[in-house]
């Protein structure tokens, strides 16, 4: 596989990603959304640390394809935890002042990203997110639920 097949692997992933939102919105339901927001905030790190230690095209297809199971897992989850931890009339407020810090949290991420690839090395871009992951997932674990 060459450079002109990322596209291809990007719309595969897409559909993946896609064709699980449903399903994983019914095991949220079932198993809980924090439950499936905490696997996908442990699986992603894990898929995408994975991806950049792997040599075979196959895995680090594999491994892509993980991440984007992850994220299916989790967007239904936090839309479905964040309606229900907010105050009735204030959902569109909500899903504002979350999209606003996760964006916000965007915007300096790319400059962070580079100054850490540049000075150190590039692994440590995906250890740095595992350990964000990681505490992201504990704090969840303290979110009190109605």
């Amino acid at each position: 596989m060459g450079v002109e097949s990322i596209g291809l692997l990007f719309s595969a992933r897409g559909a993946l990603m896609i064709s699980l939102l449903l399903p994983f919105g019914r095991l949220a339901d079932a198993l809980g959304e924090k439950r499936c927001i905490t696997l996908s905030w442990l699986l992603s790190p894990a898929a995408l640390l994975g991806f950049a230690l792997s040599e075979g095209a196959v895995l680090s297809f594999s491994l892509f394809a993980l991440d984007g199971v992850a994220w299916s897992l989790r967007q239904p989850a936090m839309a479905s935890l964040l309606a229900r931890l907010s105050p009735p009339k204030r959902y569109g407020a909500a899903f504002g002042l979350t999209d606003l810090v996760r964006s916000g949290a965007g915007v300096p991420s790319p400059a962070l990203g580079g100054v850490i690839w540049e000075r150190t090395a590039p692994i440590n871009l995906f250890y740095g997110y595992c350990i964000v992951m990681a505490l992201a997932a504990s704090v969840l674990q303290g979110v009190r639920e109605p």
